[in-house]
């Protein structure tokens, strides 16, 4: 039999709506266990104090974390996934400033590779986030939703 795939490369093409774009990277170690590290970068434009625009990059990530398959297949099935981020913006999304977040996610999704290549992977979770001005002490902690629609291949 031919051995199954255990490194998965995916990007999520539904962030393009935000401008932000991954790439995640996927080991899987053994049958029951992943890790993954994803770097990634939001592009947008933004509008200036003195009414002027640009577009640009504004902001940078890196997210790493884990994946624990209950079914023993990793890195395809079902699937609970818990990870953390930093982050550097020019801009908050809320109040346009520059700063630094930290986030930590839990995920619960579904990984299918089909054609022994293709990769379609989705879940749903949370994702609690802190940001930080210069200078400035972090926010509250904020809860947000997460959608992990992925597409990618399997090696």
């Amino acid at each position: 039999a031919p051995l199954r795939p255990r490194n998965v490369i995916t990007w999520q093409p539904l962030s393009l709506v935000t401008g932000y774009i991954d790439l995640e990277y996927e080991r899987a170690f053994g049958r029951r266990a992943s890790a993954y590290v994803a770097p990634g970068v939001i592009f947008g434009r933004t509008t200036h104090v003195d009414g002027s625009s640009s577009a640009g990059l504004y902001a940078a990530s890196l997210d790493v974390g884990g994946r624990w398959f209950p079914w023993a297949d990793a890195p395809s099935g079902a699937f609970v996934d818990v990870g953390v981020g930093v982050y550097g913006s020019r801009f908050s999304a809320q109040r346009r400033e520059r700063g630094t977040g930290v986030r930590g996610t839990l995920l619960l999704g579904y990984t299918a590779i089909l054609v022994r290549h293709l990769v379609i992977s989705v879940g749903a979770g949370v994702q609690l986030t802190r940001f930080a001005s210069p200078g400035e002490s972090f926010d509250e902690v904020e809860p947000l939703p997460m959608l992990r629609v992925a597409l990618g291949g399997a090696l």
